[in-house]
């Protein structure tokens, strides 16, 4: 290899397109809290289950003492999404059926950059309605507007030249997949292609990969994600051994016994729009 080739590939090397990995999960004990709760309530995860926006925590003025916790993101950039493959087992359907998660875009505001000095930011107002259900004297708001992700959908074309219509919806991303059986050598020895995410004893295809990858466009200053399953026919949140939602407490919570602080939904951001 040339001097020149050996420096490009080094400048490559050195200008990654994308961040490291940040964990998505639920806060501690969540099942706790949902058990027996209806199934279509979403569980809401928070970068490293931590529930609480760093600014309510140090109870400022102008924010809600419980206000949830986004991940920063530069707005434009590409992020790609990698959810765990947890399904759970519908009695009305023939297979086993994908959770589906919600995206949500929240915007921080100039104040909150100026605070924090880490967080993007893109709203330009640093007062907002007041919250009238909160004490008197701990009423007042800094604007955070939130929205959900949005699919577009485009209505045949009209016959005259009328204006036509993309109708947006917001979008939920059911998440499932059959594994894939994993490769084998001499002998009839199994390669492992993932380690290190579940102990194979707990989790029977901890050896095959466990994400599904999205790719999409950060469409606001933060992330948050909200997860739930259709209630239609079993209606409840179920997170015991053998019941509905069992496989979503070994990912996310202590179904296999233990904390598994290093699954959850992986975001990558770019580094840039």
């Amino acid at each position: 290899m040339s001097t020149s080739e050996s420096n490009e590939a080094q400048t490559v090397l050195a200008d990654p397109q994308f961040g490291i990995a940040k964990i998505m999960r639920p806060v501690a004990g969540f099942e706790e809290v949902y058990e027996g709760t209806p199934a279509d309530e979403p569980v809401y995860l928070y970068p490293d289950g931590d529930p609480i926006d760093p600014l309510a925590a140090q109870e400022l003025a102008g924010y809600d003492p419980l206000l949830a916790r986004g991940l920063p993101v530069p707005f434009g950039a590409r992020v790609a999404l990698q959810f765990p493959n947890v399904f759970w087992l519908d009695p009305g359907q023939a297979a086993d059926v994908g959770y589906k998660y919600a995206l949500i875009w929240r915007m921080r505001s100039v104040l909150d950059f100026r605070l924090l000095r880490v967080v993007p930011f893109h709203f330009p107002r640093t007062t907002g309605a007041a919250d009238t259900t909160a004490p008197v004297g701990q009423q007042s708001r800094v604007p955070l507007p939130a929205a959900y992700n949005t699919i577009g959908y485009i209505q045949p074309e009209p016959v005259s030249i009328g204006r036509s219509d993309t109708n947006i919806r917001s979008e939920d991303l059911p998440v499932a997949t059959v594994p894939l059986a994993l490769p084998k050598l001499s002998g009839g020895r199994v390669q492992p292609i993932q380690q290190g995410i579940f102990d194979p004893s707990a989790v029977s295809d901890a050896k095959q990969p466990t994400q599904l990858v999205h790719e999409i466009q950060a469409l606001g200053d933060e992330l948050l994600i909200a997860v739930y399953r259709d209630a239609s026919n079993e209606a409840n949140w179920e997170f015991g051994e053998g019941e509905t939602d069992y496989r979503f407490s070994q990912f996310f919570g202590t179904g296999t016994g233990e904390a598994q602080p290093q699954v959850g939904v992986y975001v990558l951001s770019g580094i840039a729009p």
